[in-house]
């Protein structure tokens, strides 16, 4: 883990690099108290896996922060990211890689679905997020047989993950339908 610190005008910089994903923290002080709309990260560890956790006034929180199905697939790529060092060399490039290329690309459905207009990018949009999900399940159960996951805790944890996103985005996707009718 590497972190180095930049002060400037009351302005602190923390990176932290973990398993190459670069975290950078950003707080500003006024003589002694902090200011309430500044956001402060904070790295957390549970088990064997990080999460970034975002504190901050609300009104300055994006919407997409604000979604629970961003924060889900967020944890859920974080949660793949972790596991691959624990492979065994010969599938940590090709089946890792392919595992943390479809975690990112939920993130990337998910912020995409907030973000676009009209209905049917929306729907498309959260259609790939539920075949990436179906993906990754698949993925992650034949890594948890073949016993590169260490603990039916972490199984368990990231398969939580996994449904609690299904759920969000048939839910999501079947009030846009709704609303197209």
């Amino acid at each position: 883990m590497n972190n180095s610190n930049i002060n400037s005008n009351k302005m602190m910089t923390k990176s932290t690099t973990i398993n190459s994903v670069k975290f950078s923290t950003t707080t500003q002080a006024i003589v002694g108290q902090q200011d309430k709309s500044t956001k402060v990260q904070k790295m957390t560890t549970r088990g064997s896996h990080s999460s970034l956790n975002t504190v901050s006034n609300t009104k300055y929180v994006s919407n997409v922060q604000k979604a629970h199905i961003y924060r889900v697939t967020t944890e859920l790529m974080q949660c793949v990211i972790d596991l691959i060092p624990e492979m065994p060399k010969p599938f940590k490039y090709s089946f890792g890689d392919k595992m943390q290329n479809i975690s990112i690309e939920l993130v990337e459905n998910s912020v995409y679905a907030y973000k676009v207009t009209g209905n049917s990018l929306k729907i498309s949009s959260l259609e790939k997020l539920q075949t990436n999900l179906e993906i990754i399940e698949l993925l992650i159960r034949t890594a948890y047989e073949r016993q590169w996951i260490k603990g039916i805790g972490k199984w368990a944890y990231i398969f939580k993950l996994i449904e609690s996103a299904k759920l969000q985005s048939e839910a999501w996707k079947n009030s846009l339908d709704k609303q197209a009718e």
